[in-house]
């Protein structure tokens, strides 16, 4: 066997990793186990490999490759139709490359004034990198596409690391005294380092993304928590007022009887107002955004404070509760953390959905001061636990470029608004 032929045969199970990822460009969801799966991308190499060694025929190998990956299609979610025009268009990007890159050799070979001899197995590698590099682009920009937010290094990444080592293989290989063993060692060295680094990153994201999922998983469990607190009190005030109502009534009925009708009205005013002692601020319908609102301004005395609302929503909307309650609720305590430095609080909602925009204004008073990063050229939390700053407004700021949306912060004077727009 020449060095070629094991650099090739080396070269059909890095294809089937590129296969493995460009597969889930179409699917993601597998019907069988995931060792049956991976299996059958080991198989798909070893058979490739065969091919190539028995029946070396471009038609062979052609028909070989799309059936193969027709069949691995076929483990996964999905109608035959779809498996047969994933397959096509997997084997149509890899020629498509391999068309290319092959003639740009062969140019350079052709025409350049001093020939460049390109070693006989780079091409081959050259081919198998760039195929993959085009799977994580196409995968990247699916992902960008669904709202994934992808780090600049991750596009910076994917350029350099294969260039920098298409660029060591080529110099090494054409060293004239490099042994044919050794070559076809390093290429293959190469290859592998090129799908590590890249599995690693894949792990990196994948834990991160878990450790997002907990984060907001608690958080959620800690708002909902906070929801049904609110409803337990609520209903033991309840219990508490019906069964002290007749004993409350009793004065009432004996000033009555006395004729004593002014301390009667004052008590039947007291009585009232302890049944009407928590304010409703938002009655939208729209539960998530009532319960929160009514939540966070529970203890507000409206006596000392001017509060404005204005919301108009649906029952339901296209927006997780979660998601909702993160910009909601990071919005409202910036705005009440701030009120309890304004000499005359003033708070203002507005919150309207039309045309599938959501937009959440929040304007409060505060005292004026304003504390800025000049590095970050952001604001400053003002609490004294600097420990967890400016992450409310960050989790508020993802969710808006999730939803292609923008966060605006406008201080004046000394009322300061929040605006975020979603498009849902």
């Amino acid at each position: 066997m020449s060095v070629y032929d094991l650099v090739y045969a080396l070269s059909n199970f890095f294809m089937a990793y590129t296969t493995y990822k460009f597969i889930h460009v179409f699917y993601s969801v597998c019907r069988v186990k995931p060792w049956i799966e991976r299996t059958a991308y080991l198989l798909y190499a070893t058979v490739l490999t065969l091919v190539y060694f028995t029946l070396p025929l471009p038609i062979v190998f052609l028909t070989a490759n799309i059936l193969l990956v027709f069949g691995i299609g076929l483990l996964y979610e999905g109608k035959p139709i779809k498996a047969l025009f994933a397959s096509i268009i997997i084997y149509a990007c890899s020629m498509l490359v391999e068309v290319f890159f092959g003639t740009a050799v062969f140019t350079i070979n052709a025409y350049v004034f001093s020939p460049i001899e390109v070693p006989e197995i780079f091409p081959i590698i050259l081919i198998r990198i760039t195929t993959y590099v085009l799977t994580r682009l196409i995968t990247g920009f699916q992902n960008v596409r669904n709202n994934v937010y992808i780090p600049p290094a991750y596009w910076i990444s994917l350029f350099l690391i294969p260039l920098c080592t298409l660029i060591l293989i080529l110099s090494t290989l054409s060293n004239p005294n490099l042994s044919p063993l050794l070559g076809g060692l390093s290429s293959s060295c190469a290859i592998l380092i090129n799908l590590v680094a890249f599995y690693i990153y894949d792990r990196l994201s994948a834990l991160m993304e878990e450790k997002l999922a907990l984060t907001m998983s608690q958080e959620q469990s800690r708002f909902y928590e906070s929801q049904v607190n609110l409803m337990k009190n609520s209903l033991e005030e309840m219990r508490i007022l019906r069964h002290d109502l007749n004993n409350r009534l009793v004065p009432v009925y004996s000033l009555l009887q006395q004729g004593d009708t002014d301390d009667a009205l004052k008590q039947l005013t007291q009585l009232g107002a302890s049944w009407q002692k928590r304010e409703e601020y938002s009655a939208s319908g729209n539960p998530t955004v009532d319960a929160l609102i009514n939540y966070k301004l529970q203890h507000i005395d409206a006596s000392i404070m001017n509060i404005h609302t204005n919301i108009q929503l649906p029952a339901a909307l296209q927006l997780p509760d979660f998601d909702l309650a993160v910009v909601l609720g990071n919005l409202l305590d910036n705005a009440l953390e701030a009120l309890a430095t304004a000499k005359e609080p003033s708070l203002s909602l507005f919150i309207r959905y039309s045309k599938g925009c959501l937009l959440i204004q929040i304007t409060n008073s505060f005292d004026g001061i304003l504390l800025s990063d000049r590095n970050k050229k952001g604001l400053l939390s003002r609490k004294k636990d600097q420990k967890d700053h400016g992450l409310g407004l960050k989790s508020v700021r993802q969710i808006a470029e999730k939803y292609d949306g923008l966060l605006e912060l406008e201080p004046d004077g000394q009322e300061f608004t929040a605006r975020v727009l979603l498009y849902l």
